[in-house]
């Protein structure tokens, strides 16, 4: 894509596809990167969460490649799939000019690494959790800078360079202005009164679903007046939707929420599991929760996400094995009617919280690219992230 005089927008691969937790930080990228006029180029893999996440991004170019899941354990489909996502991946990059390439973790990362390594562009990882990923763990060797968001995933990444930076998080999170009530108003709710915001993560969680409507009774025995947001995931929206039907609660059931800041900031205490492009968003919006880490993780890696978090003194940690109705509703219970804990749970969990994590990345990736274009023998206009054509091509 030309600009005025001459000049060429760069262009940035960020390979984010798959789950949530890897689309949501690459989209905040991508809207960090336009800011300076670089152009942004999405690796998908065609999954229904990234219909959702990219429902509202339709300026965004993509890409789908042809890969799911990650398993190089003699399976020979996903071999096949893998180098065909690799031959596609390449030839876009070439085809398009890509200057530099960000992963942000997952099975779509490795082909588009890999890729650009080959070309020779400049190449960049971001990590998210406490407990770097196989596919991180794979590429973090291969690249010129990984990015980490959570201290803690320092001792356990081996790159040349690691810079601790935060998690990336969208920019309609950022500009989230409004008050709980005010939410809550726009919402339908009552703005006075408090609203629990249940979700399972990009994918929805049966287990956090079958525990909330177990305890609803309970809860509502205690807090007659408390609202409840339950987005539940694609696959369990009938079924949560019917059995609220039966309820006396005012509530509102999404299968997924494309308005996620108004929701969380309309919260008085969420429950969630602790995925990090999550617990990044409650963090900016200064949301206190109970976390109930996904005990099957890769790595136990929510389990250390959560950890960090709690003793920050942000969230309470639930683990799911004692996660009973009982024990889940005056959990719940004893928060919301301690207003000053909440208050100071709200304040603790803010100060993790890194609002600039995308500008600080697209900072460091355009100086590494600067660098290397003025190696390679080109003098670029490289300020604003564009650069002449004739001093590169």
């Amino acid at each position: 894509m030309n600009g005025r005089n001459g000049i060429e927008k760069l262009r940035v691969g960020i390979a984010c596809g798959g789950t949530g937790g890897h689309l949501f930080p690459g989209i905040a990228l991508a809207e960090a990167f336009e800011k300076v006029n670089w152009e942004p180029l999405l690796f998908v893999a065609g999954t229904r969460i990234e219909s959702f996440g990219l429902s509202s991004q339709s300026g965004l170019r993509t890409l789908t490649l042809p890969i799911r899941g990650f398993n190089f354990a003699g399976s020979v489909s996903f071999l096949s799939r893998l180098y065909k996502a690799y031959k596609l991946a390449r030839s876009f990059c070439q085809e398009v000019g890509v200057r530099a390439v960000i992963g942000t973790g997952g099975y779509v990362s490795v082909p588009v690494i890999l890729a650009a390594r080959q070309l020779g562009i400049p190449t960049f990882l971001h990590e998210s959790n406490a407990i770097p990923g196989r596919a991180n763990r794979l590429l973090a060797r291969m690249v010129d800078r990984v990015f980490v968001g959570l201290g803690p995933a320092l001792s356990h990444i081996k790159a040349r360079k690691v810079t601790v930076t935060g998690t990336p998080v969208r920019i309609e999170f950022l500009r989230e202005r409004r008050t709980p009530q005010e939410c809550r108003r726009e919402l339908g709710l009552d703005p006075e009164a408090d609203v629990l915001l249940v979700m399972g993560g990009s994918q929805g969680a049966m287990a956090i679903n079958d525990l909330v409507l177990h305890s609803l009774e309970m809860i509502h025995r205690y807090l007659p007046q408390l609202q409840i947001i339950h987005v539940t995931g694609p696959r369990d929206y009938s079924r949560v939707r019917a059995q609220y039907k039966q309820r006396r609660m005012n509530h509102i059931i999404l299968e997924f929420a494309t308005q996620m800041p108004l929701v969380m900031r309309a919260a008085s205490l969420a429950v969630a599991r602790a995925g990090a492009s999550t617990l990044a968003e409650l963090a900016v919006m200064g949301v206190p929760a109970i976390l109930i880490p996904y005990p099957h993780a890769v790595r136990n890696h929510q389990n250390f996400n959560a950890k960090f978090y709690e003793r920050a003194g942000g969230v309470v940690v639930l683990p799911q094995s004692g996660a009973t109705p009982g024990v889940f509703a005056e959990l719940v219970c004893s928060l919301l009617a301690n207003t000053a804990r909440l208050s100071a749970m709200s304040e603790a969990i803010v100060r993790l919280a890194v609002p600039e994590a995308a500008d600080r990345i697209v900072e460091i990736v355009s100086e590494v690219v600067v660098n290397s274009l003025k190696t390679a023998g080109a003098n670029g206009r490289l300020r604003t992230g564009v650069v002449d054509i004739s001093a590169v091509s």
